[in-house]
């Protein structure tokens, strides 16, 4: 994963995935740099639908292993879940961090 330890990275949906449609990227500066884990993803992503919605991500350490087992170059690195809630009648701004 190209991100550093502290880095605040974005999360989108990312609906043109061909292998999930529930998809959601983890974004830094240089584009994508992996996804949420295919478990989280459906509910990130219903999450994400609303366009007020936002997710971010925060590198909390540094990658776990080599790729859970899968023969693939997937790693798992250490992330804090960080989810914005808006809400526009009530000028409420609720956070969650996971």
């Amino acid at each position: 994963m190209g991100a550093l330890v502290g880095e605040v990275l974005r999360l989108e949906r990312d609906p043109t995935n061909q292998e999930d449609i529930n998809a959601v990227a983890i974004i830094n500066a240089s584009g994508i740099v992996g996804h949420v884990p295919f478990n989280l993803a459906p509910i990130m992503s219903a999450f994400l639908r609303r366009p007020i919605n936002k997710g971010m991500a925060e590198v909390t350490g540094n990658r776990v292993n080599r790729g859970a087992g899968y023969g693939l170059d997937f790693m798992q690195v250490p992330l804090l879940w960080i989810v914005l809630v808006y809400r526009k009648t009530k000028n409420y701004c609720g956070q969650a961090a996971f």
